[in-house]
């Protein structure tokens, strides 16, 4: 009969959390994140660096190499011979 408590309990904490955290995810229970975003890009061009400011469109005339594991942190899969299949027109 103990362990029957204790079962019980343990399950009603356990649907407790499951619906606490349903309910943070529709938004009913509201949080608070701070988050600091920091992204640098270190850019180097023919002759030098360059700072960059871009509106509009921007045509690539060449093949541009991209290595997908040092964005990622981890090697991922490929298919086709280390093509991922993407086209630039």
């Amino acid at each position: 009969m103990e362990n029957s408590k204790y079962y019980k309990i343990i399950l009603a904490i356990i649907a407790l959390g499951i619906w606490v955290l349903a309910f943070q995810n529709a938004g009913i229970i509201p949080t608070s994140q701070k988050v600091k975003v920091v992204n640098t890009v270190d850019t180097y061009v023919s002759g030098g660096s360059i700072d960059a400011d871009v509106s509009g469109s921007v045509d690539v005339d060449n093949e541009v190499d991209i290595n997908i594991s040092s964005v990622n942190g981890y090697n991922t899969k490929s298919y086709n011979g280390g093509l991922l299949g993407v086209a630039c027109q």
